[in-house]
């Protein structure tokens, strides 16, 4: 598979210092060798082998650095996941997409609440993610 560069958006970043400093944050994460901050377009630029874990510890970090990265909450009904070790098996399989940061999924109630980085995965992403799996996230009514 040929992926590009992760990019994060980033807020709160408005000078060069801002940026040194977010930067500084991402390489105190051991497993990401590549990292970089471009001011101009408010990103953070992570190697194209971030895995999903690198990317919740890039968040993580450039939060606890005092900026932040634009979320989006998705809320769906879910099919087909039955039991906790559905919620467990789907949940495991949508933590494995770089860009999920947290994921809660209720079999009892039919629900899933996801917290994904802002323009990183689509609704349709999340629920492709899932359907080899015979599970499925349709639109929250």
């Amino acid at each position: 598979m040929n992926r590009t560069n992760i990019l994060l958006p980033l807020t709160g970043i408005h000078s060069a210092h801002c940026a040194t400093r977010a930067e500084k944050a991402l390489h105190t994460i051991p497993a990401l060798a590549d990292a970089s901050v471009d001011l101009a377009a408010k990103v953070a630029r992570l190697g194209a082998d971030a895995s999903a874990q690198i990317v919740r510890e890039a968040v993580a970090a450039i939060r606890a650095a005092g900026y932040q990265v634009p979320m989006e909450q998705h809320r769906f009904t879910t099919s087909n996941i039955t039991c906790n070790g559905c919620s467990n098996r789907a949940t495991s399989l949508l933590n494995d997409l770089p860009g999920v940061v947290s994921v809660r999924i209720d079999h009892a109630s039919r629900s899933a609440e996801l917290e994904v980085v802002e323009g990183m995965l689509t609704d349709r992403d999340l629920s492709d993610a899932l359907r080899p799996a015979g599970y499925d996230l349709l639109p929250a009514a």
